[in-house]
């Protein structure tokens, strides 16, 4: 774990050092260091660092890197053609598994960056919670679906920019079916075309408030929703499959562990303080020379997500988490719109207009999913469960 604690250190650290809210050179100095050293780390990684690479992609790369490409779409795999198609990328420029490693790093940890620095205005809780609330450590881990979530979010940037008119679908769905070619959980980021144009208001937030703690409480509602997935999912081939492969995750009864309680009451409070603080939706928006002003644009700025899209896609993990407690693979869904925590969170505490306040909840986040994330995963037991991403080890080791 000392490796993993010197990270949290190291990214207040910069913090400090570089400030990288005072200005827009400063934020990309940051996430560029902050890029080398996640994306180094994770690149540099041994491949029993992940528990997916270590007992499943590590060696299906080295077996099938190499073979033609109509035997490797003719072979029976639960791998998705977009994944195997990488993997097949990938061992044409190199065979060693380590290059596959470093590849999969510098995409992934890029784009996660690319998106801190554009979209969250703290930056630094951004990374901080990539980090500590596991993000960083997934993505170690389901590789298929990291490859699948940073392209549904490059869709989700074009889907943003509605001054491209009704041509930017067409590059959004195409990315979303690479997605899904990557990993088939990415059907559900079709929402995101749908949540682009809903408006949240207060009787949006209480409706769902209400939903959510329906189904939290409610072993009835949460066993019509599976049966109301089964009936749809099973109507398509390529759907079938994958359901049948996870619906025996079910479980008989509602389990909440340690593990599954931090993954879900940080979203939940983020889903309810957003409700509070800004349903006036006042909202500051960083300009090219990195001041900020007080704004309030008739939907939003054309370059940034809506505070609504962002509301809708917090609620969705709530939902997704949930759900998980009783379907685990669920859990899988709300991968996609995690991040758009991070931007939301860094909104509320710009809200705050004390900076006492600001600075105590900033200061709060820190603390507490630090101490979470260190006791977790200073446990071997659970983490392997989780993601056996400790200890780490580099390839050379």
């Amino acid at each position: 774990m000392e490796i993993y604690i010197a990270v949290l250190v190291i990214i207040l650290i910069l913090d400090r050092i570089l400030k990288p809210e005072n200005s827009i050179k400063r934020k990309k100095c940051y996430a560029i260091i902050i890029f080398i050293m996640l994306g180094g780390l994770s690149a540099l990684r041994k491949y029993t660092v992940g528990n997916d690479l270590h007992y499943q992609y590590y060696g299906y790369f080295i077996r099938m890197h190499n073979v033609s490409w109509a035997q490797l779409f003719g072979m029976k795999t639960r791998y998705e053609p977009g994944f195997l198609s990488f993997l097949k990328i990938i061992g044409s420029i190199s065979s060693n598994p380590q290059f596959m490693i470093a590849s999969h790093s510098i995409i992934v940890i890029g784009y996660f960056c690319h998106f801190f620095y554009r979209y969250c205005e703290k930056i630094t809780i951004a990374v901080f919670l990539f980090v500590t609330m596991n993000h960083w450590f997934q993505s170690m881990v389901i590789m298929r679906q990291m490859l699948a979530v940073c392209l549904a979010l490059l869709g989700t940037e074009i889907l943003i920019k509605k001054s491209y008119g009704g041509l930017r679908f067409i590059p959004v769905v195409l990315l979303d079916l690479v997605a899904i070619s990557m990993h088939y959980s990415a059907i559900i980021v079709f929402a995101f075309i749908i949540i682009n144009y809903l408006h949240f208001n207060n009787g949006t937030f209480v409706f769902f408030s209400i939903l959510g703690t329906a189904l939290f409480f409610s072993r009835v509602l949460f066993e019509w929703i599976v049966d109301f997935m089964e009936s749809v999912l099973t109507k398509y081939n390529f759907l079938n499959e994958q359901y049948f492969y996870f619906s025996h995750q079910i479980l008989e009864k509602s389990r909440y562990n340690m593990s599954g309680i931090y993954a879900f009451v940080p979203y939940l409070l983020t889903f309810v303080c957003s409700g509070l603080l800004l349903l006036n939706w006042r909202v500051r928006i960083k300009i090219g020379n990195g001041e900020i002003y007080h704004g309030e644009p008739k939907r939003y700025d054309d370059q940034l997500y809506s505070n609504d899209f962002l509301m809708y896609s917090v609620l969705l993990v709530v939902l997704f988490r949930i759900l998980s407690f009783s379907f685990p693979v669920i859990a899988r869904f709300s991968q996609y719109f995690i991040v758009f925590e991070y931007v939301l969170l860094g909104r509320i505490l710009n809200e705050m207009k004390r900076t006492g306040i600001r600075q105590f909840t900033g200061a709060a986040i820190i603390i507490v999913t630090s101490i979470a994330f260190i006791m977790m995963n200073s446990d071997i037991r659970l983490n392997s469960v989780m993601t056996g991403t400790v200890p780490y080890k580099f390839f050379w080791q």
